[in-house]
């Protein structure tokens, strides 16, 4: 199964709520090259960035300055795991994402506007 897939999975087993994702590396790698539309853009650097701050397992880097990813910056709103491993973010007018890490990844999922986060 390509690394793509899991991002279809993710979609499919939430309803279609979340509508694009991608998964990197701890180490900020690019798991899911954007080749599908529900690939989520992401840029290196933003990548290198997100996978330091979930090593870290601390919010306070999000807390203080967002969450970028594509070019677009999402306000923190919480760390739902209490540990800095499920972390949300909202850009209004946009949407939310969430963002997850495991022992080796982070799989970041887009929830639009639209849709409500949970909500199946």
């Amino acid at each position: 199964m390509s690394w793509n897939a899991y991002i279809d999975n993710l979609c499919a087993s939430s309803s279609n709520v979340i509508t694009e994702g991608v998964i990197i590396g701890l180490n900020g790698a690019i798991w899911t090259p954007k080749s599908a539309d529900n690939i989520m853009k992401i840029e290196q650097d933003e990548a290198i960035t997100v996978g330091k701050a979930m090593t870290a397992k601390d919010p306070a880097y999000f807390q203080a300055n967002g969450i970028t990813i594509g070019g677009n910056k999402y306000m923190f709103l919480r760390d739902l795991s209490g540990e800095g491993k499920i972390i949300t973010g909202k850009k209004s007018a946009m949407g939310n994402i969430v963002v997850i890490s495991t022992t080796t990844a982070v799989v970041i999922g887009f929830i639009p506007e639209a849709q409500q986060d949970g909500a199946r």
